[in-house]
């Protein structure tokens, strides 16, 4: 018995040892689990700074612009930019300071380093047009010059080319006139026009008109009290008032002297005098081409189409979160989205250098030709393009924006968005930049933007081939909530002692809101995959508040009150500051990522909800 006891008991110590071991494994994996999970935590949470120059650059305008004394719920505008007037200065030619007067002059540097090379190749091939261009910014430059006589050669150019009738013994006569100076100096007199694509036939160019008088023309020349005198005027009088509307139109070539005659219109014509100006407006593709010549485009052309789809797919999942929409209005507005053609960064026209060239073939010039007939001659060449269209079949994958403006724009009519090399510069584009929400704040706003117009207020009247539809069975009237919440709520604001026009700057700010919306859910998607750096010094802000002041900062401005009443008189956008303070005040997202309290300035309780 007791030989069975005592295998009992070394089977039961056998038993005992073998549980605690198992225990002592388990707690073991226990805390290696528990140490791995702090550690991965640890890792997520953790964050990587970016201390490239380009992101020590970036944090040093950030920090400068930055007013730390006013609380970001109060006055986001005023925190974001507070010190942007102190940091930046008003040149003495210029009207404006902003971040696109700033990211322009940088493009302009960019141009003007590649008009200095000697050689005339694009992408490696000589080009004729570059020639072309570099002579004639080189023959603008030289008008600068006080001892050429240019101003008496252009009088005498005139003499030549608008030896008017004034007998006008028919109408005849004020019709050729009128071709004479829009054909010589782009000049129009009673009407403007332009030549689009037709509305209802997308293979058709059309002569379009404004449905009235040219009004500002009329307002400039002519004080109201005097129609009822205007009414009675001989029409032989108009010679004068033709030959005045021409001179105006090249005043930029004028004397200091003669453009203080002119002192009312210096806004205009300081603004204009300018070689690099005048090329990108006389001769634009060739200007897009040479501000692009060293650029890496296929790799900014990959990085924007990827934030355009994310954008994309954002917003058509907005619409499918759209309780107040149909099934079937939800597939009308989502097939137009997805119909949605982009057109980035350059055109056919200048996708290469035979393709630059075939397009300006018939430009040429002499090499003692002065600056002035060439001007003449470009005028020419480009009216003599636009008239070509009536006759032809419409291109629908034209360029309609120029190169060097930064801008994005959706074109309705073609169900087109355009956005140009010029726009993709910092501080709106950095390229491979590994700092999401600053690139999604920048163009991934704008993108955003220019998507929303196709379901705006204006877009939503057409459907997805461009065509305008019926007014209550278009997208638009969808949305008529949102509208008249727009429209009251902006139209709260004042500036400058003028009450907003809230039904004229609706349709924009429509669209600053849903483009803010769309990018920042686009950008918080990418950030539940993947962890991105934060830009040093910034180690304590979230992303979410990084997007939303980066956002702000490229609307920071500095203007002269003069300009701000000549803007805010005609500007469908609103002032810099509410597209601000007005987007980040309707949106919940701004709200939490600043934990502002209820019923704050940027905490609004009735929010447009968009």
């Amino acid at each position: 018995m007791w030989r069975l006891d005592s295998i009992g008991e070394i089977y039961k110590n056998k038993n005992l040892k073998s549980y605690k071991t198992l225990v002592l494994i388990i707690m073991c994996l226990s805390f290696s689990f528990i140490v791995l999970l702090l550690y991965y935590n640890v890792a997520w949470n953790s964050v990587e700074i970016c201390k490239s120059n380009a992101c020590l650059e970036l944090s040093l305008k950030i920090s400068n612009y930055i007013n730390e004394s006013v609380n970001p719920c109060n006055n986001f505008y005023q925190y974001a930019c507070g010190n942007f007037a102190k940091a930046t200065e008003i040149t003495l030619q210029g009207y404006s300071a902003s971040a696109f007067n700033i990211m322009a002059k940088f493009n302009k540097l960019i141009l003007k380093k590649n008009l200095l090379k000697k050689e005339n190749k694009y992408n490696g091939i000589d080009s004729k047009t570059f020639k072309f261009l570099k002579h004639f910014h080189f023959k603008c430059k030289e008008l600068k010059s006080p001892e050429k006589n240019y101003y008496q050669k252009l009088l005498d150019l005139f003499n030549v080319y608008y030896s008017f009738d004034t007998r006008f013994s028919d109408g005849l006569d004020i019709e050729k006139n009128m071709a004479i100076l829009y054909n010589k100096t782009n000049t129009f007199t009673i009407f403007k026009f332009t030549i689009t694509i037709d509305d209802y036939n997308k293979t058709k160019y059309v002569l379009t008109t404004n449905s009235k008088l040219n009004v500002d023309t009329y307002k400039s020349v002519k004080d109201k009290k005097n129609y009822i005198y205007e009414s009675l005027l001989n029409v032989g009088d108009l010679n004068d008032y033709f030959l005045w509307k021409s001179f105006n139109k090249i005043a930029i070539f004028y004397s200091n002297y003669q453009k203080y005659l002119l002192k009312e219109n210096m806004l205009y014509y300081e603004y204009n005098f300018d070689c690099i100006e005048i090329s990108t407006q006389l001769i634009p593709f060739a200007v897009g081409a040479l501000f692009i010549n060293d650029a890496n485009a296929e790799k900014i052309i990959y990085e924007t189409k990827l934030i355009y789809e994310n954008i994309k797919n954002q917003m058509m999942q907005n619409i499918q979160a759209k309780t107040f929409l149909k099934k079937d209005e939800k597939i009308i507005i989502i097939e137009k989205i997805n119909s949605i053609k982009l057109l980035l960064y350059k055109s056919k026209i200048i996708s290469d250098a035979y393709n630059l060239d075939e397009y300006h073939k018939d430009l040429d010039f002499v090499k003692n030709e002065t600056f002035i007939n060439l001007y003449i001659k470009l005028i020419e060449f480009n009216s003599m393009k636009n008239a070509k269209k009536l006759n032809s079949v419409a291109n629908t994958n034209s360029w309609i924006v120029n190169s060097l403006t930064a801008n994005a724009l959706y074109a309705q009519m073609l169900n087109k968005i355009f956005i140009t090399s010029s726009i993709l510069q910092p501080p709106i584009y950095f390229e491979n930049f590994p700092v999401i929400s600053i690139n999604y704040a920048g163009i991934g706003s704008i993108v955003g933007h220019e998507l929303s117009h196709s379901i705006g207020p204006i877009g939503g009247l057409y459907d997805k081939n461009g065509r305008l539809v019926n007014k209550e069975n278009s997208i638009s009237s969808k949305f008529k909530h949102d509208y008249n919440c727009i429209i009251n709520d902006f139209g709260k604001y004042n500036y400058l002692g003028i009450q907003i026009n809230g039904s004229k700057t609706a349709a924009e700010n429509i669209a600053d809101i849903r483009g803010v919306l769309y990018a920042f859910h686009a950008m918080k998607k990418l950030l539940s995959y993947k962890n991105y750096p934060m830009i040093i010094n910034f180690e304590n802000f979230t992303h979410d508040q990084l997007f939303f002041i980066a956002y702000a900062q490229n609307w920071c401005n500095k203007y002269t009150d003069e300009f701000k009443k000549v803007v805010l008189s005609y500007d469908p956008h609103s002032p810099a500051f509410i597209r601000v303070n007005g987007v980040v005040s309707n949106l919940d997202e701004f709200s939490t990522a600043f934990g502002c309290e209820k019923n704050s300035k940027m905490n609004k309780n009735n929010k447009c909800k968009l």
